[in-house]
């Protein structure tokens, strides 16, 4: 398939870089295994990567894993760092075992979810991103995350775009024109 409109492929970089940041305060709250992740050292891990500090974030994070390989964050982290250094590959398996350890831990969580929806996208597997963003808008919706549903429905019109599903692609976009503006922005952002 071709380039994406102009202003999908504005939307969709303007939105991930924003995006993935607001993902990583998400992961901050406690909660099932979270609750036993080291807050301080994931704390840190969270300023390198928004230092763009990634050698020194992904040292801090293979310590981790090995002192805490129960903690999701830890993985999440991990796949972000890969993510933002274009190893989005290796990006979908650290999303993955923070979501197998998640599902073990606390089900509902999205910031995984969609991380490795991204990765997927970057690597040109919309098919299985459609399925991650269906699967947190589903989650989103029934638990009020923190990541605006209008996002994810923006991704995932990107991913049915992609995927040459134009009027599929044309609903999620409507959807997100008659929703409620402040579905875009949650309370829980401003908190």
């Amino acid at each position: 398939m071709g380039s994406l409109p102009a202003y999908l492929n504005f939307m969709s970089q303007k939105f991930q870089v924003g995006f993935l940041f607001l993902l990583l305060t998400a992961l901050l709250g406690g909660g099932c295994l979270r609750d036993q992740c080291p807050k301080t050292r994931v704390q840190e891990v969270n300023d390198l990567i928004i230092a763009k500090k990634y050698p020194e974030a992904q040292k801090c994070i293979a310590g981790l894993k090995e002192s805490h390989p129960e903690c999701p964050d830890v993985f999440y982290l991990e796949g972000l760092t890969l993510e933002l250094t274009d190893a989005f590959s290796e990006a979908e398996k650290a999303y993955t075992e923070a979501l197998r350890l998640e599902s073990d831990s606390c089900p509902g969580m999205t910031d995984a979810l969609t991380g490795r929806a991204w990765a997927r996208i970057r690597n040109g597997n919309y098919a299985e991103a459609e399925v991650d963003f269906r699967t947190a808008i589903a989650i989103g919706t029934c638990n009020r995350s923190r990541e605006p549903k209008a996002w994810l429905q923006i991704s995932l019109a990107n991913c049915l775009f992609e995927l040459n599903r134009l009027s599929d692609s044309e609903e999620e976009l409507n959807k997100i024109l008659s929703s409620d503006a402040q579905d875009m922005y949650p309370q829980a952002y401003y908190q």
